[in-house]
């Protein structure tokens, strides 16, 4: 998806978050759907950003933590190009993210260390 889809993606990004959220975590999703979903949601990674500064979201339940808990959840997937897609997923969405991620970054780091 190019950057120039935002515009016509955000008006359906309440419908579609959700939907890439559960193809991520879902056991029942491929592989291959667990790197697209996690490609997407860092892509977009900056309309979860500005619903978490719009509403002021905070705490455990933010759309934020929501979503780097499931990308940071799946670098320890047995399939091996799932962790080297959320690994790159990661670093875009925390880039994006910026000081939103503050309140994640001890979990981030714990699942980290513990895929190494």
């Amino acid at each position: 998806m190019a950057d120039g889809c935002k515009d016509e993606l955000t008006p359906h990004m309440p419908q579609l978050h959700p939907f890439l959220l559960q193809q991520l975590v879902g056991p029942e999703s491929l592989p291959q759907l667990r790197c697209i979903a996690a490609w997407t949601l860092a892509r977009y990674a900056s309309w979860a950003v500005d619903q978490a500064n719009a509403h002021n979201w905070g705490g455990d339940g933010s759309l934020v933590g929501q979503v780097a808990e499931a990308i940071v959840g799946r670098v320890l997937d047995p399939n091996r190009k799932v962790p080297i897609a959320t690994c790159s997923a990661m670093g875009v969405f925390v880039e994006t993210a910026g000081d939103l991620m503050r309140l994640y970054l001890e979990p981030v780091y714990r699942i980290l260390m513990q895929a190494l």
